[in-house]
């Protein structure tokens, strides 16, 4: 192939790919917020940062041909918020061969106060966490869990996903897998506790050395 009708295929490629790319970030006030709950269904990764700060930040990296049809969707009633994201209403699904390969790439970023209420739910998305949390809530279908420099109570379910944890401070843990393995390094007796349990998946809970 000639040179410069590789160096075309190749532009209109990389053009395709940033015209294809959306980010949308939006900013929440957190002062009188407990609770959030995240919806991360059809969502590949869902990353979240508990921080010194009195505001939730969202930063949803979203690729794929309809990636400018995806919204922000939130409910605040009052002390919970509840954000996920979804097609505009206006969007119509184009029923074609090729609908099967266009893979929608969804990748939600969240800074939050420290010491808040988190519940998290995704079909096909894996979960990243650090922090302090008061409790933390993941259900996971098919992703995995890796969880760093946390203390909080948790909650954690995967079918098929390994959960990973990394805990600062005084926790106790228990973890449970039917088809997989578990290492377990907290020690018991503390207030503070972390329940996990998966059907396939690999356990591991240990303590980061200070």
């Amino acid at each position: 192939m000639p040179k410069f009708i590789t160096s075309t295929l190749l532009l209109l490629f990389l053009t395709a790919t940033v015209h294809s790319q959306k980010i949308l970030e939006k900013q929440y006030d957190a002062k009188s917020l407990k609770t959030l709950v995240i919806n991360g269904n059809s969502v590949f990764e869902i990353h979240v940062i508990a921080e010194s700060r009195n505001t939730i930040s969202l930063k949803a990296t979203i690729a794929g041909e309809t990636s400018n049809d995806v919204m922000i969707t939130e409910q605040d009633n009052q002390s919970k918020l509840q954000l996920g994201i979804k097609y505009a209403p206006y969007f119509t699904a184009i029923n074609d061969k090729l609908s099967a390969h266009k893979v929608l790439s969804v990748i939600l970023e969240y800074r939050i106060p420290e010491k808040m209420n988190v519940e998290i739910g995704s079909d096909i998305g894996s979960f990243w966490g650090r922090g302090v949390f008061k409790n933390l809530n993941v259900s996971l279908e098919r992703g995995n869990c890796f969880i760093s420099n946390y203390f909080g109570n948790a909650t954690i379910m995967t079918l098929i996903g390994d959960v990973d944890i990394a805990v600062i401070g005084n926790v106790s843990g228990v973890g449970i897998s039917k088809n997989g393995t578990v290492l377990n390094n907290l020690s018991r007796g503390h207030v503070t506790n972390i329940s996990v349990e998966s059907r396939d998946g690999n356990i591991s809970l240990t303590q980061t050395e200070k």
